[in-house]
């Protein structure tokens, strides 16, 4: 950001008064981050499988002429998208 390079901070070198506190947010928001993928994930899992569904037993050809079913899967595309917009860097 400022271009200028920095030290990570190991557990070793923070201060003993701080340590137990930053180490318990550190855990807490991990936490929060997991339990945020888990459910973006399983929403991304729900959406595959309603296309699943809305294509089962669908031709190139018959998929093609019917505007709903496209368009239920386009959504349901649009939905993945928007939750993987959602997931952690990790």
């Amino acid at each position: 950001m400022f271009k200028k390079r920095v030290d990570l901070v190991t557990e070793k070198a923070l201060h003993p008064l701080l340590k137990n506190k930053i180490l318990k947010e550190l855990v807490t928001i991990m936490k929060t981050n997991k339990q945020r993928d888990e459910f973006y994930i399983k929403s991304i899992r729900d959406e595959i499988h309603k296309i699943e569904i809305f294509v089962k037993g669908e031709t190139h050809t018959s998929f093609s002429k019917n505007e709903q079913k496209q368009y239920a899967v386009y959504k349901a595309c649009e939905n993945i998208g928007e939750a993987v917009k959602h997931l952690s860097k990790n």
